[in-house]
C-alpha cells in the first residue's frame, strides 16, 4: 500500500488519482474569496428602504381618511384614487377600523411594519416553547 500523504489522513485507494486540496492564501482563504474583504470593511451596505408601489402613499392614506369621516362608503373612496375595494377595505381595517382611522398613523405604522430585515422561520421555530436547539437537531 502506498504512504498516506501528509495533506490526508485518509486511505485511498492505490490506483486513484491524488487530488491536491484547493491552494489558500497566506491568511487561509480561498483565493477570490472578498467575504473577509466585505466583513473588514463592515458588511454590506443595505439597498435604500422604498415602497412597493402597490403600497398606499400618504396622500391616499388621507383621502381614505377624509372619505371615512364624511361617512362614505369604501367602493366610493377607493374610486376616487383608483385602489381597488377590498385595497382600501384592508387598510382600513388593518389600522384601526372606521372609528379609529388616521392616516398619518396608518402610514407611519406600515412604514415600520416593511422594515426589514424579517427574522428567519427557523429562528422563530427555535423559540417555540418545548424545543430546544438540540431537540431540533435530532429531528
Amino acid at each position: 500500500m502506498p504512504p498516506v500523504s501528509s495533506w490526508s489522513t485518509r486511505m485511498v485507494r492505490p490506483d486513484a488519482p491524488v487530488r491536491r486540496p484547493r491552494r489558500t492564501s497566506a491568511k487561509g482563504k480561498v483565493p477570490g474569496s472578498i467575504h473577509g474583504v466585505v466583513k473588514a470593511n463592515g458588511g454590506f451596505v443595505p439597498a435604500e428602504r422604498k415602497r412597493a408601489d402597490s403600497a398606499l402613499t400618504l396622500a391616499e392614506r388621507e383621502e381614505v381618511s377624509r372619505g371615512l369621516a364624511r361617512g362614505e362608503s369604501l367602493r366610493a373612496i377607493a374610486g376616487r384614487p383608483g385602489r381597488a375595494p377590498s385595497t382600501v377595505s384592508r387598510e382600513v381595517g388593518r389600522h384601526g377600523g372606521r372609528a379609529k382611522y388616521r392616516a398619518a398613523d396608518a402610514d407611519e405604522r406600515a412604514w415600520d411594519n416593511a422594515r426589514r430585515p424579517e427574522s428567519c422561520l427557523l429562528q422563530e421555530i427555535l423559540c417555540l416553547p418545548g424545543i430546544s436547539r438540540q431537540e431540533w437537531g435530532r429531528r
